[in-house]
């Protein structure tokens, strides 16, 4: 049946075409489930050699990376700062960036100005060093406590 193998490869196209081009290799496999008898080295070939201009113009982009390196490259520049509670105590979280090395204090309260001393006072110390710039970048999450703060 398979013997003129441009027969084939027009059969392929229009049947990848009528399943909605469907893949090289579900169109494959069916073939073969509907014709299990069948030498299927002639196919093999035709159906490595197929291409489709639509499907290539419109194929999905390929998975993007899940880790990726960081864009800060230097301790003590950006840091991270939020508070959270544990058994109805407020704890003052400080973390960089860069190194993801983290210290934790005790806050009285999650007043922008208090936070804004604690953090002053003790968060550089709680990275023990002083960033090699002038800037420090301080992110938080945007809640009321860290609306309104100047450092």
């Amino acid at each position: 049946m398979w013997s003129h193998p441009d027969h084939l490869a027009r059969a392929f196209r229009k049947l990848h075409r009528q399943f909605g081009h469907a893949s090289k290799q579900k169109l494959i496999a069916t073939i073969k489930a509907v014709y299990p008898d069948e030498d299927h080295t002639v196919l093999d070939k035709v159906g490595a050699a197929f291409s489709c201009a639509t499907c290539a113009k419109f194929q999905r982009d390929g998975p993007h990376p899940v880790a990726s390196l960081p864009k800060i490259a230097e301790f003590n520049v950006t840091v991270g700062i939020d508070i959270f509670y544990i058994k109805k105590v407020k704890v003052l979280h400080v973390i960089d960036m860069f190194t993801k090395f983290c210290r934790l204090a005790v806050v009285e309260s999650t007043k922008s100005e208090e936070v804004v001393q604690s953090f002053t006072s003790a968060g550089r110390a709680f990275l023990e060093g002083q960033p090699t710039s002038d800037l420090i970048w301080v992110l938080s999450s945007i809640t009321k406590s860290f609306l309104v703060c100047e450092m």
